[in-house]
């Protein structure tokens, strides 16, 4: 009740504005008049003034109306398809090495807030592999290997992970943004970089294999407790984890309504568990690089 009594009182005080304001405008026109028009031609101007006025006030709302009732529709809808690259502990050191990468599959709907910022929410599901075939850092040093059951044969572990993951996330472009400081800056009309913060969680299974056997060492997120060791838990009861994302997306303008878009996107885990390992890294890492098409609905 209270807060309709408020409101009811903001509208008193507004349109009394408006009946006010629109007293003064007709009491200007009389004034002005008077001052420079015989006293046989006032009334004709007079009415002649205040249609002029009427005309004004509607002609701004009309084109008011207009501008909103044809503003964009600024939702877009992005279909993209990549790669995972793992970085956690059962890896090779080397870059984008095939041992180390899987599929993966987005979808994202988002929406300008501005020029500069655009929202995001994802949903993506795909996998993560990594290989390691030793642990010996040196002649007299080497690392443990995360072995509950101890199934490790010695010759090295191998891990398949699968992932659904659902992000919320900005992205901020970043021509826009230099503009905005540097108003002689020329942007590059069909290409935009923008950078991506994000946070997200994921739901997980990962299993751990003998690189020469294929026989099984460890598993999270499977049925071990009853004994079921390669049967992997029902989704919603599988572990989940939070993640930070953070990185580059490039678009090029196709038309009016398709964009092409490339995504570099880091990603940091809150569990040591995506390799079914715990180990050196209490946050394990992976990138996405996808490729993909962005439609304006």
């Amino acid at each position: 009740m209270c807060f309709k009594k408020v409101i009811s009182f903001f509208l008193l005080i507004f349109f009394s504005f408006c009946v006010y304001s629109q007293n003064n405008i007709i009491f200007d026109a009389i004034q002005n008049i008077k001052k420079v028009v015989p006293q046989k031609n006032q009334i004709n101007l007079l009415s002649d003034s205040l249609n002029n006025k009427i005309r004004i006030i509607n002609s701004k709302k009309i084109k008011e109306t207009s501008v909103i009732s044809g503003k964009k529709n600024n939702w877009v809808i992005s279909l993209n398809f990549g790669i995972n690259e793992f970085r956690g502990d059962i890896r090779d050191e080397k870059l984008l090495l095939s041992s180390n990468v899987s599929n993966t599959y987005k979808i994202s709907f988002g929406k300008s807030v501005h020029e500069i910022f655009h929202i995001y929410t994802s949903f993506s599901f795909g996998n993560l592999e990594g290989i390691k075939k030793d642990y010996i850092l040196s002649q007299t040093q080497s690392t443990s290997v995360y072995d509950p059951y101890s199934n490790y044969e010695g010759a090295g572990e191998k891990f398949t992970a699968f992932l659904y993951e659902g992000e919320l996330f900005t992205s901020i472009n970043l021509q826009k943004l230099v503009k905005n400081f540097y108003p002689t800056f020329t942007e590059k009309k069909r290409f935009d970089i923008f950078y991506n913060l994000g946070m997200g969680i994921l739901s997980f299974s990962s299993m751990k294999r003998n690189v020469e056997t294929n026989n099984y060492i460890y598993a999270f997120g499977y049925n071990d407790a009853e004994g079921k060791f390669e049967e992997a838990l029902p989704l919603l009861e599988r572990p989940k984890a939070r993640y930070l994302s953070f990185g580059y997306s490039f678009n090029y303008l196709l038309s009016k309504k398709i964009n092409i878009n490339i995504h570099w996107i880091g990603k940091i885990a809150d569990t040591d568990f995506l390799d079914a390992s715990m180990m050196n890294q209490q946050n394990d890492k992976y990138r996405s690089i996808l490729l993909g098409l962005e439609y304006k609905l």
